[in-house]
């Protein structure tokens, strides 16, 4: 029996060092369980990593192309140096490396936080070849790769399974216990009339309607929102309506600036239009949201709507609609009991979406790849 931590590795060209699933959730539920965990990411690391997660810059980040090829040969190398038993591939463009480590003898997990095949099918943006040839790429990796993948974990469930349902496990976004709150909280009642928006942006994200809510709700209240947009310019498009609005755009945050925005809001956003994918996605902003117990405008469609109608945390509207988003906006703010309830609600409903059992599923899962077990020591050690 060996006292030596097995080795995994996360691969990342995609996320940013500082991801809250891969990063604050599975990296370090799987260091906290004893596993010499190897974070490899295109771009800076972390100010600071995890406990136990070692966060390795395979280069700097890339555009879309370059990331595909040369990104992606980066992130195989320094892999290779450290040696993994598992490879833990956290983008579908990794996918194209699942025969290679494999055959070298690396168990291989593939990770998939949203449905690829959906997510292409709504980029109504992009000229419909190129989203054919995106179906066919990630269709034909799923093909290849299927004998030589060890693992699938999905974030939420798949319409259709990308592997055998033996090799695919649910690991749902939840946030961890505590993971937003802060020593000492704001005093809810204390708090700016904020309602706020965090995570990536976009049009079929209601951006414009945000923004287009911010300026009906003129000094009743503040919408704030935080976070990347795509496209890049999307603000510059818009400036116009930006500066009529009154509406705050705060960059995106890392871990810890997440946590101060949300303690200084009263209200959480979670609208995004019923594409294909978010009628069946669960928003991450959602359980966030909930975990410090803020009330919830939310779209009125798929898991938003299941979770609010099941909870009563919050006002559902129509994400497409302006007036109806500040209009439930000003409701709550204006109306200290009803919020309260939503507030009390939603801190009662957090409970059933939290990340350690989800760290669990993933931990065993890792086990089992291995055939390993849990010790006292920190190490794992191999089951006789």
């Amino acid at each position: 029996m060996s006292d030596v931590r097995p080795v995994v590795a996360h691969l990342t060209t995609v996320h940013p060092a500082g991801d809250n699933r891969i990063h604050h959730r599975e990296c370090a539920s799987l260091a906290a369980a004893g596993f010499d965990v190897r974070l490899i990411v295109l771009g800076p690391p972390p100010d600071q990593a995890a406990p136990g997660v070692t966060v390795i810059s395979a280069g700097g980040r890339l555009g879309r192309l370059p990331r595909m090829t040369l990104g992606a040969y980066r992130v195989l190398r320094s892999t290779l140096r450290q040696r993994p038993r598992i490879a833990h591939l956290h983008d579908p463009e990794l996918m194209i490396l699942v025969p290679i480590l494999r055959l070298l003898g690396i168990a291989v997990v593939v990770d998939l936080h949203e449905d690829p095949t959906l997510q292409i099918r709504d980029k109504v943006t992009l000229p419909t070849p190129v989203r054919l040839l995106g179906l066919v790429f990630y269709r034909l990796m799923l093909i290849v790769g299927r004998p030589f993948t060890s693992l699938y974990v999905v974030a939420w469930p798949h319409p259709r399974a990308p592997g055998p349902a033996d090799r695919v496990i649910e690991v749902r976004n939840y946030p961890r216990r505590g993971e937003f709150t802060p020593t000492e909280p704001a005093p809810y009642d204390q708090r700016e009339p904020v309602a706020v928006s965090v995570g990536s942006n976009g049009r079929n994200r209601s951006y414009v309607e945000m923004i287009e809510a911010a300026r009906l709700l003129g000094d009743r209240g503040i919408v704030n929102i935080v976070g990347s947009t795509t496209p890049a310019d999307l603000p510059d498009q818009l400036a116009a309506e930006i500066d009529a609005s009154g509406v705050v755009l705060t960059p995106r945050q890392d871990h810890d600036g997440v946590a101060r925005v949300l303690d200084r809001a009263r209200i959480g956003l979670c609208l995004l239009y019923p594409t294909l994918q978010y009628v069946r996605a669960e928003p991450t902003k959602l359980f966030e949201y909930l975990s410090v117990g803020l009330p919830i405008v939310g779209a009125d469609m798929g898991p938003t709507r299941e979770v609010l109608e099941r909870h009563r945390c919050g006002i559902l509207v129509d994400p497409k609609d302006p007036a109806a988003i500040a209009e439930a906006v000003a409701t709550i703010l204006a109306d200290p009991e009803l919020a309260t309830s939503y507030r009390e609600r939603a801190l009662a409903a957090s409970v059933h979406y939290t990340w350690e059992d989800q760290a669990d599923r993933l931990v065993a899962a890792y086990h089992r790849l291995l055939g390993t077990t849990a010790s006292d020591d920190p190490a794992l050690q191999e089951e006789t």
